[in-house]
């Protein structure tokens, strides 16, 4: 029987990114490409890192990390992962995917899914995408959580998740828990 691992996701989260990594649909899985400018991402985590007061090389050297890491390498089962999150509000608005660069290998790029849950999110991505995205969510080895905060007050969750394996494989499943806001 697999134990529990609670993930607390802050009240003022706008975004939560599940990054499935060298995951590449099927062309006829209909998931669209979506095209990432690097330079671009790099410098607006900079410039949030600075802003936002977070050392920007303290926990992985030569990536710009701009919040605190909740879980790092957690061998964890995400089935139910997106139902968990619509049963607290969040939408799937988006799912596409990337191509990254290979830290590990120079000059080679690599695929990345993108998965997008909103809360309170009016628009969602198509019934289609959705029933996909949650087919991929399974076990993966190695799952890396951050909290990252933005400039407009709210936080962006990052589930990245790598080394996918059968649902169930996973000595613990991640559980999804959405803090209330305070009333003040």
């Amino acid at each position: 029987m697999q134990s529990i691992r609670l993930l607390q996701i802050p009240a003022n989260t706008g975004l939560v990114l599940v990054k499935l990594f060298g995951l590449r649909p099927k062309e006829d899985d209909n998931i669209p490409f979506g095209r990432r400018d690097e330079a671009k991402i790099v410098a607006k985590h900079a410039e949030l890192a600075a802003e936002v007061g977070v050392a920007p090389r303290a926990v992985r050297p030569g990536i710009i990390d701009t919040g605190r890491q909740v879980i790092n390498n957690e061998f964890l089962d995400l089935a139910g992962l997106i139902d968990q999150c619509a049963a607290q509000g969040c939408v799937v608005s988006d799912v596409h995917w990337e191509e990254i660069a290979d830290k590990r290998r120079p000059g080679q790029k690599k695929p990345v899914t993108v998965i997008c849950l909103r809360p309170n999110h009016a628009d969602a991505a198509s019934s289609e995408s959705i029933d996909w995205a949650k087919r991929m969510l399974m076990a993966y080895e190695f799952v890396h959580v951050w909290v990252n905060p933005q400039l407009d007050g709210t936080s962006t969750v990052t589930v990245n998740a790598n080394h996918r394996h059968p649902a169930g494989d996973a000595p613990a499943k991640l559980e999804v828990a959405i803090e209330t806001p305070s009333r003040a």
